[in-house]
């Protein structure tokens, strides 16, 4: 990791470890939609990986509008998450229990990538960013917010989703 003694530095700090979440969770998604059994967890998860690519894209040309090169700062948050998916994976062979955890494992994602593009939005207005900084970062903060929707959606419907209205 290089120094970071301003915000600029900041900025480009975080904008490389969600480009690692974002490279990252290309791989992922792609295993989350080929492990699930449930038809609607799959296309979710499938057409979120498609979704994926176009951010990755859209943070390689904000790197660009800030004049340096893309790369990556590893995430702990991100290799957290996917190790616990794994354990869980590995304890149970209830596929059912699986794309539950599957699912409130995207949903926490979603969350993290939410939160990070927030925050870089507001760093890009204190450093008055233009547009082409900006706009590709809003346009994926509406599309992470949209993701997470849907997996809450899938949640509820879920097995996973039953239990807890049972227990309530």
């Amino acid at each position: 990791m290089t120094d970071i003694d301003t915000l600029e530095d900041l900025f480009e700090h975080e904008l490389a470890a969600l480009y690692y979440v974002e490279t990252e969770l290309i791989d992922v998604l792609d295993e989350l939609a080929l492990e699930s059994r449930n038809d609607e967890i799959k296309e979710a998860f499938a057409d979120h990986r498609e979704e994926t690519r176009e951010h990755a894209t859209r943070l390689e040309d904000a790197f660009r509008a800030i004049g340096a090169s893309s790369h990556s700062e590893r995430s702990a948050t991100l290799d957290g998450l996917a190790a616990d998916r794994q354990r869980v994976v590995e304890a149970t062979d209830d596929p059912d229990l699986v794309d539950s955890h599957s699912v409130a494992i995207g949903r926490r994602i979603e969350a993290v990538e939410i939160e990070q593009y927030e925050s870089l939005l507001r760093m890009a207005d204190e450093l008055d960013y233009d547009e082409d900084v900006t706009e590709p970062l809003e346009e994926t903060l509406d599309e992470e917010e949209d993701a997470k929707q849907k997996l809450s959606a899938i949640g509820e419907e879920s097995r996973f989703g039953k239990l807890l209205a049972k227990l309530r």
